[in-house]
């Protein structure tokens, strides 16, 4: 069975990262499945998945009185995954330890914490993912809208943000987000993981042994110099492909790549 092939709804995550985009969430998913934590969901997942998967996460998200239930609804939304990263799971973070607390997810589940200076990562987040959520915001496509109220309204407790304006205001939220976790969420639950460690961190973390840890190298990805992960980043974020004509495509694409090769960290 493939790494990405879907598991049986009785399979529940063992791994879940709490790591905002531009955290190494991709490079962590990836990460997870070669070490046998896969499938991994991962916001590409949910993408490629069609409409009815947005369902279980808009329930949530619409779900304001109830944290058993919007929990509920989170796990539904990862069942058939050993683990998951990036949004919307970290959108959902509080569920998912709601979840833990409760019984919904395995006792022995870790937390991964992608540690990143406030900093670098708005510097990095505010030249792509910020940057695509901007654009598409604006362009007000269905999926722009359903990421800011499904996702980002999660996070920062509103639809839109102005950059650079709200730089300050955006780093603030995210330390506040890295304080939460590691308040919310002991050990040895919590693995905090700087991803620059690659696999040192990680396998320890998680308790893989030695023997276990693979020997290739940390499958790094959406980092400067490759060009089919400034394509995708581009394009990750933007209306969709269907709304827009293969020109306008292709002026988003090049100008959000070239955004990512003077500004991305």
């Amino acid at each position: 069975m493939g790494a990405n092939e879907l598991l049986s709804n009785e399979v529940l995550p063992q791994v879940v990262g709490l790591g905002w985009p531009r955290t190494g969430t991709l490079s962590l998913c990836e990460a997870l499945e070669m070490l046998g934590f896969g499938p991994c969901y991962h916001m590409r997942t949910l993408l490629q998945s069609g409409d009815a998967a947005w369902h279980p996460w808009e329930a949530a998200a619409a779900e304001k009185q109830n944290q058993t239930r919007r929990a509920e609804l989170v796990v539904q939304a990862l069942r058939g995954y050993r683990s998951a990263a990036d949004v919307p799971t970290v959108a959902f973070w509080r569920d998912l330890v709601h979840a833990h607390n409760i019984g919904l997810l395995p006792y022995s589940v870790y937390f991964v914490l992608p540690q990143r200076p406030a900093e670098d990562w708005y510097n990095s987040a505010a030249a792509t993912v910020l940057a695509g959520w901007q654009r598409a915001t604006v362009a007000n496509s269905a999926h722009a809208e359903r990421m800011a109220r499904v996702v980002w309204a999660q996070m920062f407790g509103r639809k839109r943000l102005k950059l650079p304006e709200e730089r300050e205001e955006i780093m603030a939220a995210y330390q506040r987000h890295q304080a939460e976790v590691m308040q919310k969420v002991v050990s040895p639950a919590l693995v905090r993981w700087v991803p620059s460690d690659g696999w040192a961190g990680l396998c320890t973390g998680l308790g893989v042994s030695e023997n276990r840890c693979p020997h290739e190298t940390f499958p790094w990805r959406n980092r400067l110099g490759s060009t089919s992960d400034l394509l995708e980043q581009a394009v990750d974020g933007l209306p969709e492909l269907a709304e827009v004509t293969p020109l306008r495509v292709a002026v988003l694409v090049l100008n959000a790549a070239l955004t990512i090769f003077i500004f991305a960290a």
